[in-house]
């Protein structure tokens, strides 16, 4: 019996040794962490996150990497956030997160919702001067197997093939998704791509809504009494919301009437308004812009039945828009009428041919949020 003794106290010892060594390593990432959020926008940050990084497990490193790159973009710091995904790929090129950042840095530099919101300057020179081509330049040494089992990166390759010019190589990344539906959603996402690009004869693979041309502009009240809506194409949601779109060479036109929900107060406020209200208490909506058609980054504006709103670009609430929302209700609906002007959203209107993704959603407090469906604005 006092033979096996040793082996048994060994047996319960082990693991303890185990979750302690865990939980230092934890205690590394989270001093690191701290350090180097600390700094915030210093040049050295990131340098010295290489240095005390070499103390950890190379699959620990590429994930705090990952996670203070993802603290960048929250914040609107995408240079940082771009070189620290670059330092991640270089360092850690078979680590699980690589892939995954590779997608991210592609969404960085070749988002169009990025660029306008806020100049970034690689610190590397991109080539061309083309933020688009240096997202490609980034990803050009990805294997294509690796591409074939990473879709989001692959359609986001494309993204960026299209807006610098490569429409050839645009349909050579999106072809492989095109032709496998086990690619959802980017199978779908491609395909309609593809209809885009091609004469209109068939039917869209996804929903499209209008977007009016109008020469005169409503009047915002939040009354919708304006010509501008009755000729517009609504854009209703399961919940009654109904939602329209329009254009002119000065504004984008967004206009709501939505039911009131039983159990909700819908009292009025007259304080007045301020950026980025926190709307999560009130029945609100959101409209996500997607410029680029990238799916991943965009300019989402929102707004509640008092008139109050809340704006943010990708991962950063700190993108505010001047726009001019009016608000209305009565016993049963409450409507908005709003004007964003092309400035804050690109600085020119689009094009006839020109498609943005719309994502929209009403949001009620204390429920369940499905995901909006993918849908083209023409």
């Amino acid at each position: 019996m006092f033979r096996v003794l040793p082996l048994l106290l060994l047996c319960i010892v082990a693991p303890v040794s185990l979750r302690a060594q865990e939980n230092l390593v934890e205690q590394q990432i989270e001093r690191i962490r701290h350090i180097v959020l600390s700094r915030k926008d210093s040049p050295a940050a990131i340098a010295q996150l290489v240095q005390l990084a070499r103390e950890l497990p190379a699959s620990a490193a590429a994930k705090l990497y990952a996670e203070i790159a993802d603290d960048y973009l929250r914040t609107g710091q995408y240079d940082q956030a771009g070189e620290l995904l670059r330092q991640l790929v270089e360092q850690y090129p078979n680590q699980p997160t690589t892939i995954a950042a590779l997608t991210t840095l592609a969404q960085l530099y070749a988002s169009s919702e990025v660029v306008c919101s806020q100049a970034i300057n690689p610190r590397q020179n991109p080539p061309g001067d083309d933020l688009a081509t240096y997202a490609l330049h980034l990803v050009a040494g990805t294997p294509r197997e690796q591409l074939a089992a990473a879709p989001a990166l692959g359609f986001q390759c494309a993204v960026a093939a299209r807006r610098s010019g490569r429409l050839s190589a645009a349909q050579s990344f999106l072809t492989p998704l095109k032709h496998n539906p086990r690619t959802q959603p980017w199978h779908e996402r491609a395909r309609a791509e593809t209809w885009l690009t091609t004469p209109r004869e068939l039917p869209p693979p996804v929903t499209t809504r209008g977007c009016l041309p109008i020469t005169v502009r409503p009047v915002l009240d939040g009354q919708l009494q304006d010509a501008t809506w009755q000729s517009t194409t609504a854009h209703t949601l399961p919940s009654g919301l109904v939602s329209y779109y329009a254009h002119d060479e000065e504004f984008f036109y967004w206009a709501l009437r939505v039911p009131h929900q039983p159990g909700l107060e819908y009292s009025p406020d007259e304080r007045p308004r301020q950026y980025d209200t926190e709307l999560a208490p009130y029945d609100h909506v959101q409209l996500q812009l997607v410029l680029d058609r990238d799916s991943a980054t965009s300019f989402c504006l929102a707004v509640n039945y008092r008139g109050q709103t809340h704006h943010s670009c990708w991962k950063s609430p700190h993108w505010n828009p001047q726009w001019f929302v009016a608000s209305a209700q009565d016993d049963a609906h409450w409507s908005v009428e709003a004007a964003i002007p092309w400035t804050a959203l690109g600085g020119a209107p689009p094009l006839p041919s020109d498609a943005w993704v719309l994502a929209l959603q009403h949001r009620l407090p204390n429920h369940k949020i499905p995901p909006p469906a993918y849908e083209l604005l023409l």
